[in-house]
């Protein structure tokens, strides 16, 4: 398998756990939100937890390598995060595990991205 196709391998699985995570961004601030809270405070929740993410948008777009790289780094404090829901048995619910399998597979194919990448521009 050459390098283009590995390249574009992992920045399609990079994408997909983006989205992923997006979609698990959003069922858990609206649809297993506690009972009884407003709508405003589950947008505010969506809000605070997928914006920091958001910012890379125009970045994966262009497929820059730096994006990719800054995501490595960001995606560490949803990772922890994702541990310590994960660290209490009694109120870890299916919807944490996929959240941390995301941003395991996220970390991974935006590294493999950057590694790819920067193989292919260099001609090998």
């Amino acid at each position: 398998m050459t390098f283009t196709k590995k390249l574009q391998l992992s920045r399609y699985a990079s994408l997909l756990s983006y989205i992923g995570l997006m979609v698990v961004f959003a069922v858990k601030s609206f649809i297993l939100a506690p009972e009884g809270s407003s709508w405003s405070a589950r947008i505010a929740i969506f809000l605070f937890s997928s914006v920091p993410l958001l910012i890379f948008v125009p970045g994966l777009l262009r497929d820059s390598d730096r994006t990719y790289t800054w995501i490595c780094f960001v995606i560490l404090g949803y990772f922890t995060y994702s541990v310590t829901a994960l660290a209490i048995p009694s109120q870890a619910a299916p919807i944490d595990w996929i959240f941390c399998g995301l941003t395991v597979t996220l970390f991974t194919f935006a590294m493999m991205f950057v590694r790819y990448k920067k193989r292919v521009l260099a001609g090998l």
